[in-house]
């Protein structure tokens, strides 16, 4: 087993004893998330669902009450948001269906919202969303964001 090295932080540790982890357990090369108990009393359990062809679970984040995963990857289900119990009592839930999301998403303090960019225009621009953590709601376009810069670029045309 190889730590992954997709992610932002390859292990946390949930509130109720489970560490998260990036690893390619089940095939070589291929980073996935698994839980396992702090005590290891069970093995460890994959909690992503089928990814899509040369794909990784790519960065995770473990909701406040320690309850849930939110992670990203292309999954063969469609979509790149998921939210999954952290002891894999349920199959992944997409959280964003059809949308792609940028590498990186953000939580509310209180975990309750999930905040992340789509790519627009090959990724000089982006559009800001919002979802529930629980998919209770479609996602929410809270609009464009400005183009980043690069060395004194924009991006836009002069």
């Amino acid at each position: 087993m190889r730590l992954g090295a997709g992610g932002q932080q390859d292990f946390q540790i949930a509130p109720g004893g489970r560490v998260l982890f990036l690893a390619d357990i089940g095939t070589d090369g291929v980073d996935e998330l698994y839980s396992v108990p702090a005590d290891r009393s069970a093995s460890p359990l994959r909690l992503n669902g089928t990814l899509a062809a040369n794909e990784d679970v790519w960065t995770f984040q473990i909701t406040p009450d320690g309850e849930y995963a939110i992670y990203r990857a292309q999954q063969v289900s469609g979509g790149t948001l998921f939210r999954v119990p952290v002891d894999g009592s349920a199959a992944p839930t997409p959280l964003a269906p059809g949308l792609t999301a940028n590498w990186s998403f953000w939580l509310s303090p209180d975990g309750s919202r999930v905040v992340f960019t789509t790519p627009l225009d090959f990724g000089l621009r982006q559009e800001l969303w919002v979802v529930p953590a629980d998919a209770s709601a479609a996602p929410l376009s809270l609009g464009e964001t400005p183009p980043p810069i690069y060395f004194g670029v924009t991006g836009v045309a002069d």
